[in-house]
């Protein structure tokens, strides 16, 4: 064991290696915190931008004061679904502790989904015929107005070139529906 005596002389040296050591320790937790808080502003960020797409929607199928406590529910479904914590696996964690992790994680937005089915078809059960079709629109994720032109990126409408789907894109799908 290596012993060192504390003299005048090697003072500003340990000083100097205990601000190191602080410093990195200090570091470590602060790039940790960043990390946290990084996650924290994206989750706040989610929130905020499911929030408003719902008020976006309730404005575009114009609720009713008689349809607001299905729509209440809807709307709590899918902030519920929105709500998807990042937790990681432990830095040491293996293989099977990670694929535990992601078992439970895609069981848990299994459960709020099935939240969001059930809340939803409460909301269609007070819905009239018109505003069924633009909820079902919204699941499609189509847009009620603008079609963003020369976005090639948006599906094209199965209505142009007499009704069929692009022939240049034969893996072309329905959309999954937004959540």
């Amino acid at each position: 064991m290596n012993t060192q005596i504390i003299t005048r002389k090697n003072v500003p040296e340990l000083l100097v290696a205990g601000a190191l050591i602080t410093a990195s320790a200090l570091s470590s937790v602060w790039a940790a915190d960043a990390v946290k808080d990084r996650g924290a502003q994206w989750a706040q960020h989610r929130q905020e931008w499911v929030r408003a797409k719902l008020d976006r929607d309730a404005n575009r199928l114009e609720i009713k004061a008689s349809q607001q406590t299905a729509w209440q529910s809807y709307a709590s479904a899918r902030m519920a679904f929105a709500d998807r914590s990042m937790v990681r696996p432990a830095p040491d964690a293996d293989a099977a502790a990670i694929a535990k992790l992601r078992a439970d994680r895609a069981a848990e937005a299994a459960r709020k989904l099935a939240t969001v089915a059930d809340a939803t078809a409460k909301l269609e059960s007070v819905l009239s015929p018109e505003q069924r079709k633009t909820l079902d629109q919204i699941a499609r994720g189509h847009h009620h107005h603008r079609h963003h032109q020369g976005m090639r990126h948006h599906r094209r409408d199965e209505t142009e070139g007499g009704g069929q789907k692009n022939a240049a894109d034969p893996g072309q799908s329905e959309e999954a529906p937004s959540v």
